[in-house]
């Protein structure tokens, strides 16, 4: 691996940590509130189950043992118990004096564990005491008591005829089951997503292995754009089809909307031919064949195109060719990119009521083409990054937010694939000059895959 490769294979590594990190904290959050919704809701429910009237007949004292009516209220906590499989105990209390007592438990008699009718329930913790004059269910726990270590859900019974509390249902399932369950879900979560990250960082070494980074990167943005390209197209279609009423009458409303999507769809359409652009030219996959071609004409063709926005703006274009301008040989598809990139940004960045001016002439062994404007100009700080990739100068970025910032790095690219040369001078709120040379002797032949968009 090279250094980009070491270094990029470090950032992965503290990302995926800290991917980790994060879900393994959001999945306990999550599996803990799961689990605390769960048993609230258990407990809640089979104190809705519970008649209250039933309850305040027992007297809260052994004297209940013997009667009917206790056991069958045993009987019903015994089987709530056993449906309810990870539960311990199944208990209802009550409060008398200030203290917190059973009525009964789900244990049978003879069990160690068996809680008496009466007897006072000394490690009841003050958020379960509350429970009798708040009326509000709780998640009681983790704590110890002397049958060991719970987690409760405790909700009230009320008085369906006064809404008091009368009497607090809990049900105890074991600290450790408890967490359990929950810590499950957060290793599962850690691990899946574990997985998934190793995965990528595997595919990841072996892909730099076979390549350089920056070509590795190319050609994912080539794959990506390529695939993007039929759904954009397709939504553009069918977006123009119904802007046109093609499927029938549409709304002011609606028009809105598609004319939006329209817009948006050409934007990112723009955004992926430019990057397709990018990554033909990195990869040594663009195509150059040349043939005869007019600059003149090449020019005046952009010129026609943008004829609608520097209609719109009121732009002044001057053009000063040069009579008998020699025909070169050179890609028509390449030539017209340049012009349109060139072009485009003066007529773009240049604000309304302003000068466009193009030359084509001679040069010694070169024709020159001289594209300048009166437009927004190029920050002094900012004039070494144009040619970089996806760079937009800060004072055009407020004025016009659409833009790839890939456009002259495409042009430059393409320039210095035939052997040419381009820069440009600028001041800012005056205007911009780009110069570029192409030699007479025209482009040579270059054998590739692909041609440019």
């Amino acid at each position: 691996m090279n250094n980009h490769s070491s270094i990029y294979g470090g950032l992965f590594i503290v990302a995926a940590i800290a991917i980790e990190v994060v879900v393994g904290i959001a999945a306990f959050r999550f599996a803990t509130t799961l689990e605390q919704n769960s048993l609230i809701g258990r407990a809640a429910s089979i104190a809705a189950a519970m008649e209250s009237e039933e309850i305040t007949t027992l007297s809260g004292n052994e004297s209940d043992l013997g009667t009917p009516l206790y056991q069958k209220l045993k009987k019903k906590i015994a089987r709530i118990k056993e449906a309810n499989t990870d539960a311990r105990f199944v208990y209802i209390t009550g409060q008398r004096n200030g203290k917190v007592f059973f009525y009964m438990d789900n244990e049978p008699v003879e069990s160690p564990d068996y809680s008496p009718p009466g007897q006072t329930y000394g490690e009841a913790s003050q958020g379960f005491t509350m429970v009798f004059t708040r009326g509000q269910e709780i998640i009681d726990g983790p704590y110890a008591d002397r049958w060991g270590t719970w987690v409760s859900g405790i909700a009230p019974i009320f008085n369906s005829g006064t809404g008091k509390v009368v009497a607090v249902i809990g049900i105890d399932i074991n600290a450790v089951s408890y967490f359990k369950r929950t810590f499950i879900v957060v290793l599962a979560s850690v691990s899946l997503v574990g997985s998934l990250l190793m995965g990528m960082f595997i595919l990841y070494a072996r892909y730099i292995k076979e390549q350089a980074l920056d070509r590795a990167k190319s050609e994912f943005v080539s794959l990506a754009s390529h695939q993007l390209k039929t759904p954009l197209t397709t939504v553009s279609w069918y977006a123009e089809m119904l802007l046109n009423g093609r499927a029938g009458k549409v709304a002011e409303k609606q028009k809105e909307y598609l004319e939006k999507i329209f817009h948006n769809n050409r934007r990112m359409k723009e955004l992926v031919n430019a990057l397709l652009n990018t990554s033909r030219i990195e990869l040594g996959t663009l195509a150059i064949e040349p043939e005869p071609v007019n600059l003149i004409e090449a020019a005046d063709s952009v010129l026609d195109e943008l004829s609608v926005q520097i209609k719109n703006k009121r732009l002044q274009v001057e053009r000063d060719y040069e009579k008998n301008l020699p025909v070169i040989n050179a890609d028509p598809q390449l030539t017209r990119i340049i012009f349109q990139n060139l072009l485009s940004n003066s007529v773009k960045y240049t604000p309304d009521k302003g000068m466009i001016f193009i030359t084509l002439k001679t040069q010694k062994s070169d024709i020159l083409i001289k594209v300048s404007d009166s437009g927004y100009g190029i920050p002094k700080a900012q004039q070494s990054q144009v040619f970089k990739k996806l760079f937009r100068a800060d004072n055009v970025r407020e004025k016009e937010p659409d833009g790839t910032g890939l456009g002259l790095y495409i042009v430059k690219s393409v320039i210095e694939q035939f052997g040419g040369k381009i820069w440009f001078e600028s001041t800012q709120n005056k205007g911009t000059i780009f110069y570029v040379m192409i030699p007479l002797k025209g482009m040579e032949n270059k054998k590739g895959t692909k041609e440019l968009v």
